[in-house]
């Protein structure tokens, strides 16, 4: 891959994490409100990767599991959301996350995306580490622009007499 396609490639990916960024706020919001019991960090984790894929934290049996203070049937409940059956690897990952505290390992695939923008998932353009996904969800710092320098002219400089006058009011204030 040549270095300026790689260069697109990673702001392209720079410019998804920002939008699922954006999205994630209103996932975890919406996960907050839904859960009355407290939560360990990754049985949040475990329930917004539920909610961003379904979008049915409110009405999910597993919500209503762990609200009523079961977890173990929150967790098996993560199974029930298995329409199509090809989400069962998805669905089990969020299980043992929530259950066992168990993160996802591997790389994470980058797939090729359409003028309509529907993303193929036939081509894989580049897997990404664990460590280069997280140095690309970092927004990148804002290039500060280049300050011309500017003339000075005697306004910017106090006369004479102010200096003076600033000098008796100091001497003045000791005495």
């Amino acid at each position: 891959m040549a270095r300026g396609m790689l260069a697109d490639l990673d702001a392209g990916i720079r410019e998804a994490f920002r939008v699922f960024r954006i999205d994630l706020a209103r996932y975890e919001a919406e996960v907050l409100r839904a859960v009355s019991v407290p939560l360990e960090q990754h049985e949040f984790d475990a329930l917004v990767s539920f909610h961003y894929n379904t979008g049915g934290i409110a009405r999910a049996t597993l919500t209503k599991a762990l609200n009523a203070g079961n977890r173990a049937a929150a967790a098996d409940a993560f199974m029930n959301w298995l329409k199509p059956a090809a989400l069962r690897p998805r669905g089990e990952a969020e299980r043992d996350l929530f259950r066992h505290c168990r993160y996802p390992s591997g790389t994470l695939p980058v797939w090729t995306v359409d003028a309509g923008g529907r993303v193929d998932f036939s081509k894989t353009l580049r897997r990404l580490t664990e460590g280069e996904a997280l140095q690309l969800l970092r927004p990148e710092p804002p290039r500060a622009e280049p300050v011309a320098p500017t003339a000075l002219g005697p306004a910017d400089f106090p006369s004479w007499l102010a200096r003076l006058a600033a000098l008796f009011s100091q001497i003045l204030r000791r005495a």
